[in-house]
């Protein structure tokens, strides 16, 4: 069983996570780019700034995403402060083929991270599985770590206000495990309790309130760049988690015929 799940998990991040890699890179990492100008005043951001932000949309996307790969940290507000070389910060991409090859192999890792634990699931829910079937679920992982974190915390761009990084942190963890368990609830279970403990758990996060600054001033990035950017993560991370399903719901049926004529053989 761990061979089928490490191979189909092995496929199919690969592959999302290379999906999701193009498009960031023609999508999200430009207004990345676009947002670090207006860092500390209108100067140009650091090198290799954006790279922090442009590997990490994808788990916004299909990422993502954390909050720390989301959202603008105390390290990237440092990173702004000078050239980004001769402060001692540690070694940064520099632009170019570089910063593209790293961020892209960022993403692809973080794919494959969604994919070990999206076939996981499949595996221990015990269900048959289809591309079409795998779709259902990929649409789940999407909810789960983009979709509903997102309404509280939307993707944020380099010089955003944020509020402080452990209460996002600790947000958008409970955030996503109490949507993941109320979709297990609702759709997996046949009992009427479960269903409605499904439902209290999708509702919970968002009536306690996601972490937002004191001041809500919006930051030096104009809200048009912000609500492109926004907008544009949590499209690609609906990409990712859907190409995610249906790939690892394809592989894990084949697999499985394989396994079930070895068997009959």
């Amino acid at each position: 069983m761990f061979k089928h799940i490490f191979a189909c998990a092995l496929i199919a991040g690969l592959l999302a996570g290379l999906v999701a890699a193009v498009l960031q890179q023609a999508i999200t990492v430009p207004l990345v780019v676009a947002a670090e100008a207006y860092e500390g005043g209108g100067e140009p951001a650091a090198e290799g700034h954006g790279d922090s932000h442009g590997s990490h949309d994808h788990g916004s996307t299909a990422h993502d995403g954390k909050p720390e790969q989301d959202h603008a940290t105390p390290d990237h507000g440092a990173a702004a402060d000078s050239d980004g070389h001769d402060h001692g910060d540690g070694w940064m991409p520099e632009d170019g083929v570089e910063r593209i090859f790293y961020t892209s192999l960022m993403t692809v890792l973080i794919g494959l991270g969604y994919a070990f634990a999206l076939v996981a699931l499949i595996a221990f829910s015990g269900r048959r599985m289809t591309a079409r079937r795998g779709v259902l679920w990929g649409a789940a992982g999407f909810v789960t770590t983009a979709l509903a974190p997102g309404l509280g915390l939307p993707p944020e761009l380099p010089g955003m206000l944020a509020a402080e990084v452990q209460a996002r942190q600790i947000w958008w963890l409970l955030t996503v495990v109490l949507t993941g368990l109320g979709l297990w609830f609702i759709f997996l279970s046949e009992r009427q309790l479960m269903i409605g403990i499904g439902i209290i758990a999708l509702i919970v996060p968002h009536a306690i309130g996601a972490p937002h600054p004191y001041y809500d001033g919006g930051g030096a990035v104009p809200p048009e760049l912000a609500a492109r950017f926004a907008t544009a993560s949590l499209a690609m991370a609906a990409v990712f988690w859907v190409v995610l399903g249906a790939i690892a719901g394809n592989v894990w049926h084949r697999l499985g015929h394989a396994t079930h004529g070895e068997s009959n053989g």
